[in-house]
């Protein structure tokens, strides 16, 4: 028997190539084509499709199976399939199963309350015993995610009901799971098999597969050979659809320089910000590990020859920075854009051996950063990255460029624990860099604590509107009750006035920022447009191209720690499923993010609990292992952006409705992410939450510079259907308050 092929339809899904994985796990060839593709497909196209494919599996997707522009290109395959005497298998997982039961006359309509990244127990009919569940012993627990259901008319005399749910909707009713076609060889199901907590779903396609066994044999055998212009008809079709998903990296030509890696071992008495005080605050930026589970910090440190690199989005060009001369790379767009600024970490490196001077040794267990890219990515570039198709005309400019890094040929790196030090150049002359050496064992030596006094003058606050945030999160349940989305992480963000504009200062204020609220991916990065005050509790995305493996760590769930809050009341609201629920969905986001660019990928840690100084939080951490040919850290990095935990599920979906419940205000430097990419081939991003970003305030007459800046922090939270207004309300406070008590409290000059 040959393995079977089997044809997935997208419908914009965003745990779509979680099924990819599962269905190559029962050792099935999958492609991949979306609905609206479909829609447009000659039929010449769709006939090639119907010829080669043993099967047809209709995903899952947002909306409804009864609006056209919900399932685009479905019907136009089935109805195709359908006039074959021999059809191929058909397969329908949530809007597949509403559509494909809807299409037989069924009727759908709404859950009292939607199930979204909730768990339910299969109650199995006698025939789904013998059918789709055969083998299968025990309990069988499925993941729902939808809010429309299907009516099944018990009088039909095509579908076959196999499950239903063992608990009952808030009216008291059952819920068909699913269903098979009593002569056809049509099989769905309304939950999700593929998701972390679903079972047995390997188990349940291969019992597709083998009940199916038979017709696919008879179809392969009646059905005959593609001609060679199909074949190449057909294959072209399915390649530019892979290529407008935009997993491919467009590689930009550049020279890759070769340069001498120099490493310099110190010891360090004081902790990081003692020695970053030793250095003038316009000459470093720093990624900061303040609390566990950060281990190294890094200090990037500027010289006369540092260049930084800075976008706009819908600029034709990127501008380069050495010292106060600035140059131009034209560029087509923001994908060109990100490929001219990551190529600047490409340098081939050579170490000099233990007894040369200065003394260098690199160590297998050391540090990750030893020069390289410093810098952010925007919320809005991440969605351009990431979300190519997501119109962003209509945002507000955000005032702040969307790419802005800087390379780093001096750097510093700090071990939390022990204090281990080690410095690193990479610039390309000896002589300097041995006299840099020198200076940097007299920092060292002299390194001490200036305090933690700061100026600043704040002369307004402008904090969210309360009832206005009330009201989206009923829109957004509105939108869930529809099944546009599962998940909503709505923001709102509070600007704070300073002026003057102080920022000689803004070292002193990061300290005391992080004194209050200190975190594992802390940051300290300014340059003329911006300064970042990074706080974040939150990796995004780490990697190491050597061993082709990276990691993402999402948090969702959020409970305050205070006095009164033991970790044993935490960890009770922690683990209920609305909180659950928020973080299963990222989950099962994430891993169909890494499914696209990894041959493996695991859940090493499922809603584990943390605790920082100010909340008590969810996370959870996802590898990916094998990253495909072509494919490094930086194309994961730009091809999982936005981050999931920050936009919700499904996410293109997700990401225009925020757009419209938060006015197309831009949220900026907020939910973007803040990192480093080593030119040994490791990278480390954070989400930039529980952060504080400034901007200055231009004047009208000649955009220059007012005087002041405007303080921007964003906070907010994700919205299911189990969210309670002002529980939301509260816990955006929460996670404002660590952010924002910098800049209200207090703070005594010595």
């Amino acid at each position: 028997m040959h393995r079977f092929r089997v044809l997935l339809v997208d419908s914009y899904d965003s745990f779509t190539f979680n099924l990819v994985a599962l269905l190559r796990g029962v050792d099935a060839i999958v492609d991949v084509v979306s609905s609206e593709h479909l829609a447009h497909a000659s039929e010449e196209v769709l006939a090639a499709l119907l010829a080669t494919f043993d099967a047809i599996l209709i995903g899952p997707g947002p909306g409804s199976p009864c609006l056209a522009h919900d399932v685009h290109g479905i019907p136009r395959l089935f109805t195709a399939a359908e006039r074959l005497e021999h059809p191929p298998v058909i397969v329908g997982v949530c809007l597949g199963f509403q559509w494909l039961l809807h299409r037989h006359g069924h009727a759908v309509s709404t859950l009292p309350r939607p199930r979204h990244g909730l768990v339910s127990v299969l109650d199995l009919t006698a025939e789904g015993r013998n059918d789709l569940y055969r083998g299968i012993e025990g309990d069988i627990e499925c993941v729902r995610y939808h809010s429309l259901y299907v009516e099944y008319d018990s009088a039909d005399e095509e579908f076959s009901p196999l499950a239903w749910t063992r608990d009952v909707d808030e009216l008291g009713r059952k819920v068909l799971m699913a269903a098979r076609h009593r002569t056809k060889p049509y099989w769905a199901v309304q939950y999700h098999p593929e998701s972390i907590c679903s079972h047995y779903g390997r188990e349940t396609f291969a019992n597709i597969f083998s009940l199916a066994t038979e017709h696919i044999n008879e179809r392969r055998r009646l059905i005959p050979a593609l001609s060679s212009a199909s074949e190449d008809l057909l294959r072209t079709y399915l390649d530019t659809y892979e290529h407008t998903r935009r997993l491919h990296p467009r590689s930009i030509a550049v020279p890759r320089p070769t340069r001498t890696l120099l490493q310099l071992p110190l010891t360090l008495t004081a902790d990081v910000t003692t020695l970053c005080d030793a250095l003038l605050s316009g000459s470093f930026t720093l990624l900061h590990s303040a609390a566990p589970p950060g281990e190294w910090s890094y200090i990037g440190i500027r010289s006369a020859h540092s260049r930084r690199f800075t976008y706009t989005l819908y600029d034709t060009f990127v501008r380069c920075y050495i010292g106060d001369k600035l140059s131009t790379i034209p560029v087509s767009g923001i994908h060109e854009a990100w490929e001219v600024i990551k190529s600047q970490a490409a340098v081939d490196i050579t170490t000099v051996s233990p007894g040369d001077t200065p003394p260098a040794v690199l160590l297998s267990d050391g540090p990750t950063f030893h020069g390289g890219l410093i810098g952010y990515l925007t919320y809005e570039a991440g969605v351009a990255c990431g979300l190519a198709d997501v119109d962003l005309t209509r945002e507000e400019p955000s005032g702040v460029p969307d790419l802005n890094f800087e390379f780093y040929e001096r750097s510093v790196a700090v071990h939390a624990g022990s204090g281990r030090v080690l410095v690193h150049t990479i610039e390309r002359d000896e002589t300097a860099a041995r006299a840099w050496f020198k200076d940097m064992e007299m920092v060292f030596t002299t390194a001490k604590d200036k305090g933690r006094a700061h100026s600043k003058v704040f002369t307004n606050v402008t904090l969210p509107d309360a009832d206005a945030y009330l009201r989206n999160i009923a829109t957004a349940q509105e939108y869930l009750a529809q099944g546009d989305s599962y998940e909503l992480c709505l923001t709102a963000q509070t600007v704070i006035t300073e002026s003057p504009a102080s920022p000689h200062t803004d070292w002193m204020f990061y300290k005391h920022m992080t004194s209050l609220n200190p975190a594992p991916y802390a940051c300290f990065y300014t340059t003329p447009e911006v300064t970042l005050l990074g706080m974040s509790p939150e990796r995004f995305l780490r990697w190491d191209d050597d061993a082709r493996t990276c990691e993402l760590r999402p948090i969702k769930g959020t409970v305050k720690n205070a006095p009164d809050v033991t970790r044993a009341m935490a960890e009770a609201r922690l683990r209920t499923p609305k909180e659950r629920a928020e973080n299963l969905m990222i989950v099962d986001l994430i891993r169909h993010d890494l499914a696209q660019l990894c041959a493996s990928v695991e859940v090493s840690s499922l809603m584990g609990i943390e605790e920082y100084k100010t909340v008590y939080q969810l996370v959870s951490v996802i590898m990916g292992r094998g990253m495909y040919p072509g494919i490094t850290g930086a194309d994961v990095l730009r091809a999982t952006l936005p981050p999931g935990s920050m936009t919700g599920a499904p996410k293109r979906r997700s990401v225009e409705l925020l757009q419209s419940l938060e006015s197309h205000s831009p949220r900026g430097v907020y939910s973007g992410v803040c990192g480093y990419i080593d030119v040994l081939g490791h990278g480390d991003f954070s989400v930039i939450i529980r952060s504080a970003y400034a901007v200055p305030i231009l004047t009208d007459s000649d955009r220059g510079s007012g005087g002041g800046r405007e303080w921007r922090i964003g906070a907010g939270g994700a919205i299911t259907a189990l969210s309670v207004g002002s529980e939301e309300v509260d816990e955006m406070v929460v996670k404002l308050e660590s952010a924002l008590r910098g800049f209200l409290r207090d703070v005594a000059t010595p």
